[in-house]
Protein backbone atom coordinates (compact mmCIF):
# COMPACT_ATOMS: atom_id res chain seq x y z
CA UNK A 1 0.00 0.00 0.00
CA UNK A 2 1.37 3.49 -1.07
CA UNK A 3 1.86 6.12 1.49
CA UNK A 4 -0.53 8.85 1.90
CA UNK A 5 2.59 11.61 2.18
CA UNK A 6 6.08 11.13 2.25
CA UNK A 7 7.95 13.59 5.06
CA UNK A 8 11.64 15.07 4.68
CA UNK A 9 13.30 15.62 7.70
CA UNK A 10 16.07 19.11 6.70
CA UNK A 11 14.99 18.47 2.56
CA UNK A 12 16.80 22.31 2.40
CA UNK A 13 19.95 23.74 4.51
CA UNK A 14 20.25 26.47 6.56
CA UNK A 15 22.35 28.19 3.82
CA UNK A 16 19.81 27.55 0.89
CA UNK A 17 17.26 28.59 3.33
CA UNK A 18 19.15 32.00 4.27
CA UNK A 19 19.57 32.44 0.77
CA UNK A 20 15.66 32.22 -0.66
CA UNK A 21 14.82 34.37 2.15
CA UNK A 22 17.25 37.18 1.54
CA UNK A 23 16.14 36.59 -2.06
CA UNK A 24 12.53 37.06 -1.62
CA UNK A 25 12.60 39.77 1.16
CA UNK A 26 14.69 41.97 -1.20
CA UNK A 27 13.41 41.70 -4.51
CA UNK A 28 10.31 39.75 -4.92
CA UNK A 29 6.74 41.58 -4.95
CA UNK A 30 4.55 39.51 -3.26
CA UNK A 31 0.59 39.72 -4.21
CA UNK A 32 -2.59 38.28 -1.98
CA UNK A 33 -3.12 34.45 -2.40
CA UNK A 34 -6.36 34.03 -4.40
CA UNK A 35 -8.55 30.94 -4.28
CA UNK A 36 -9.80 30.65 -7.91
CA UNK A 37 -6.58 31.07 -10.33
CA UNK A 38 -6.49 33.63 -12.94
CA UNK A 39 -6.28 31.35 -15.81
CA UNK A 40 -10.04 29.82 -14.47
CA UNK A 41 -11.74 32.63 -13.67
CA UNK A 42 -11.79 34.63 -16.80
CA UNK A 43 -8.61 36.50 -16.63
CA UNK A 44 -9.43 37.55 -12.76
CA UNK A 45 -8.23 36.90 -9.72
CA UNK A 46 -10.61 35.66 -7.08
CA UNK A 47 -10.14 36.43 -3.29
CA UNK A 48 -12.00 34.86 -0.18
CA UNK A 49 -10.88 36.07 2.28
CA UNK A 50 -12.65 33.71 5.00
CA UNK A 51 -11.19 30.78 3.44
CA UNK A 52 -7.53 31.97 2.35
CA UNK A 53 -5.61 35.07 3.24
CA UNK A 54 -1.82 34.84 2.91
CA UNK A 55 0.51 36.83 0.50
CA UNK A 56 2.11 34.61 -2.22
CA UNK A 57 4.98 35.35 -4.77
CA UNK A 58 4.79 32.95 -8.00
CA UNK A 59 8.45 32.19 -9.78
CA UNK A 60 8.66 32.88 -13.78
CA UNK A 61 9.96 29.61 -14.21
CA UNK A 62 9.31 30.02 -17.85
CA UNK A 63 11.58 33.30 -17.72
CA UNK A 64 13.31 32.99 -14.72
CA UNK A 65 16.84 34.48 -15.15
CA UNK A 66 18.11 34.56 -11.17
CA UNK A 67 20.19 31.87 -10.06
CA UNK A 68 18.00 31.40 -6.60
CA UNK A 69 14.79 30.63 -8.97
CA UNK A 70 16.62 28.13 -10.57
CA UNK A 71 18.32 26.40 -8.17
CA UNK A 72 15.22 26.09 -5.90
CA UNK A 73 13.67 24.65 -9.19
CA UNK A 74 16.24 21.99 -9.54
CA UNK A 75 15.96 21.43 -6.03
CA UNK A 76 12.40 20.42 -6.14
CA UNK A 77 12.42 18.03 -9.25
CA UNK A 78 15.25 16.16 -7.84
CA UNK A 79 12.82 15.97 -4.86
CA UNK A 80 10.03 15.49 -6.87
CA UNK A 81 11.73 12.53 -8.99
CA UNK A 82 13.06 10.81 -6.06
CA UNK A 83 9.48 10.66 -4.10
CA UNK A 84 7.47 10.08 -7.30
CA UNK A 85 9.19 7.11 -7.33
CA UNK A 86 6.55 5.82 -4.50
CA UNK A 87 3.39 7.08 -6.43
CA UNK A 88 4.30 6.75 -10.04
CA UNK A 89 2.24 9.43 -11.10
CA UNK A 90 2.86 10.15 -15.13
CA UNK A 91 4.51 13.57 -14.06
CA UNK A 92 5.86 16.56 -16.39
CA UNK A 93 9.61 17.37 -14.91
CA UNK A 94 9.63 20.21 -17.02
CA UNK A 95 6.76 21.95 -16.05
CA UNK A 96 7.32 22.75 -12.50
CA UNK A 97 4.60 25.56 -10.58
CA UNK A 98 6.40 27.21 -7.51
CA UNK A 99 4.78 29.68 -4.88
CA UNK A 100 6.35 30.88 -1.78
CA UNK A 101 3.21 31.53 0.66
CA UNK A 102 3.77 33.92 3.37
CA UNK A 103 1.26 33.89 6.84
CA UNK A 104 1.28 36.72 8.59
CA UNK A 105 0.30 37.56 12.28
CA UNK A 106 -3.13 38.12 13.27
CA UNK A 107 -4.53 35.26 11.85
CA UNK A 108 -3.39 34.61 7.95
CA UNK A 109 -4.37 31.42 6.89
CA UNK A 110 -5.91 29.04 3.80
CA UNK A 111 -8.81 26.49 5.25
CA UNK A 112 -9.43 23.12 3.76
CA UNK A 113 -8.71 22.76 0.03
CA UNK A 114 -6.57 20.55 -2.59
CA UNK A 115 -4.18 21.99 -5.02
CA UNK A 116 -5.33 19.55 -8.12
CA UNK A 117 -7.63 22.01 -10.13
CA UNK A 118 -8.67 19.23 -11.45
CA UNK A 119 -11.11 21.81 -13.67
CA UNK A 120 -8.66 24.27 -14.73
CA UNK A 121 -7.22 21.49 -18.05
CA UNK A 122 -6.10 18.41 -19.23
CA UNK A 123 -3.08 18.81 -17.28
CA UNK A 124 -4.00 18.88 -13.49
CA UNK A 125 -1.61 19.32 -10.72
CA UNK A 126 -0.88 15.40 -9.51
CA UNK A 127 2.46 16.23 -7.11
CA UNK A 128 2.77 18.82 -4.19
CA UNK A 129 5.72 19.44 -2.36
CA UNK A 130 5.73 21.77 0.76
CA UNK A 131 9.05 22.98 2.82
CA UNK A 132 9.33 25.62 5.42
CA UNK A 133 11.72 28.03 5.22
CA UNK A 134 10.61 30.12 8.55
CA UNK A 135 8.38 28.63 11.14
CA UNK A 136 6.50 31.30 12.82
CA UNK A 137 6.31 31.40 17.41
CA UNK A 138 2.62 30.43 17.09
CA UNK A 139 0.12 28.91 15.21
CA UNK A 140 0.51 28.05 11.19
CA UNK A 141 -0.11 24.41 11.76
CA UNK A 142 0.08 22.07 8.34
CA UNK A 143 -2.66 19.50 8.67
CA UNK A 144 -4.13 17.04 6.60
CA UNK A 145 -7.65 15.80 6.04
CA UNK A 146 -8.95 12.01 6.34
CA UNK A 147 -5.44 10.03 7.24
CA UNK A 148 -6.72 9.01 10.85
CA UNK A 149 -9.33 9.96 13.50
CA UNK A 150 -8.32 10.92 16.61
CA UNK A 151 -10.68 10.40 19.75
CA UNK A 152 -12.89 13.43 18.97
CA UNK A 153 -13.63 11.95 15.57
CA UNK A 154 -11.57 14.72 13.86
CA UNK A 155 -10.00 12.96 10.68
CA UNK A 156 -6.74 14.89 10.53
CA UNK A 157 -3.18 13.81 10.74
CA UNK A 158 0.03 16.88 11.46
CA UNK A 159 3.39 16.81 10.24
CA UNK A 160 6.47 18.36 11.79
CA UNK A 161 6.09 21.21 10.14
CA UNK A 162 10.10 22.57 11.53
CA UNK A 163 12.31 24.64 9.90
CA UNK A 164 13.72 23.18 6.59
CA UNK A 165 11.19 20.01 6.96
CA UNK A 166 9.88 19.07 3.48
CA UNK A 167 6.06 17.05 2.70
CA UNK A 168 5.03 15.85 -0.42
CA UNK A 169 1.43 14.15 -1.40
CA UNK A 170 -0.47 13.94 -4.36
CA UNK A 171 -2.63 17.27 -5.01
CA UNK A 172 -5.56 15.97 -4.76
CA UNK A 173 -5.50 14.76 -0.63
CA UNK A 174 -7.46 18.32 1.23
CA UNK A 175 -4.93 20.02 4.17
CA UNK A 176 -4.80 23.52 6.08
CA UNK A 177 -2.53 25.71 7.32
CA UNK A 178 -4.24 27.22 10.65
CA UNK A 179 -4.65 30.91 11.56
CA UNK A 180 -0.79 32.18 12.15
CA UNK A 181 -1.31 34.18 15.38
CA UNK A 182 2.36 35.61 16.44
CA UNK A 183 5.03 35.71 13.81
CA UNK A 184 5.36 34.75 9.78
CA UNK A 185 4.98 31.48 8.33
CA UNK A 186 7.31 31.34 5.08
CA UNK A 187 6.73 28.09 2.96
CA UNK A 188 7.84 27.14 -0.67
CA UNK A 189 5.82 24.71 -2.59
CA UNK A 190 5.98 23.31 -5.77
CA UNK A 191 3.26 21.78 -7.84
CA UNK A 192 3.99 18.72 -11.07
CA UNK A 193 1.56 18.34 -13.44
CA UNK A 194 0.88 15.66 -15.49
CA UNK A 195 -1.73 14.41 -18.04
CA UNK A 196 -5.79 13.65 -16.89
CA UNK A 197 -5.97 11.18 -14.35
CA UNK A 198 -8.78 9.60 -16.61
Amino acid sequence: MKPPYYYWKNALPQLSIDRILNYIETECEFLQGTIIPYSMAGGQNVYFPKERRCEVYLFDIKNCSHIIEREVCLELIRLGREVNEIWNFDLDFSNVQIQIARYNEPNDFFDWHNDDHILNDNWPRKLTISIVLKECEEGGMFEFENFKTDENGNSTIEYEGKLGNAVAFPSYEYHKVNPVTKGTRISLVGWFHGKSWA
